[in-house]
């Protein structure tokens, strides 16, 4: 735990993912952890109205994981059941494939080669159809999920991406000359 500026940091190792979080208050390292495992079956929005209780903790962001995670359980099974997955926003999983359209859209093109994923957001096809390819390029806007993908694709097994720091009509425009 590191005290900046009247706010104290910590780095904690969530499902095998070393995260940072800022606290306005000390906490110890395991908190945020111990909150997350403790209330995964729980309701979100029941936390959400008792998070007065839980000062000096970003319970926001746990919530943020617990939701993922239970989104994921139903939408997403082999991604919940890996541990130090890391979960977006509830927009983008909302928005996310789930693994069932993922894997059937990588079944019904055509294998081998290059391929890119120009709106990649959360990543689930980007996976699937990243086991049909030899090399998957990566391409999303939002930094959050750019961040998110670069940590969980190592988890899911995918090896060999790339992650171009451009914006999807910028990385075209450039192949055009």
């Amino acid at each position: 735990i590191r005290s900046l500026d009247n706010k104290v940091t910590a780095s904690l190792n969530i499902f095998g993912q070393r995260i940072t979080f800022a606290f306005k208050t000390a906490v110890r390292m395991t908190d945020f952890a111990t909150f997350v495992k403790a209330h995964m079956q729980d309701d979100v929005r029941a936390l959400a109205l008792q998070s007065h209780k839980y000062e000096g903790l970003d319970v926001k962001k746990a919530l943020v994981q617990i939701d993922g995670w239970q989104r994921a359980r139903r939408k997403l099974p082999a991604w919940a059941c890996t541990e130090g997955i890391i979960y977006p926003v509830h927009l983008s999983m909302e928005q996310c494939s789930s693994e069932l359209t993922a894997r059937y859209k990588a079944g019904i093109v055509d294998a081998g080669g290059r391929m890119a994923d120009l709106t990649a957001g959360f990543g689930v096809d980007a996976v699937m159809l990243s086991r049909r390819y030899g090399h998957l390029t990566y391409v999303e806007q939002d930094e959050e999920l750019c961040r998110i993908a670069r940590h969980n694709l190592p988890l899911l097994g995918v090896d060999s991406f790339i992650f171009p720091m451009a914006f999807p009509i910028k990385l075209y425009q450039s192949k055009l000359g």
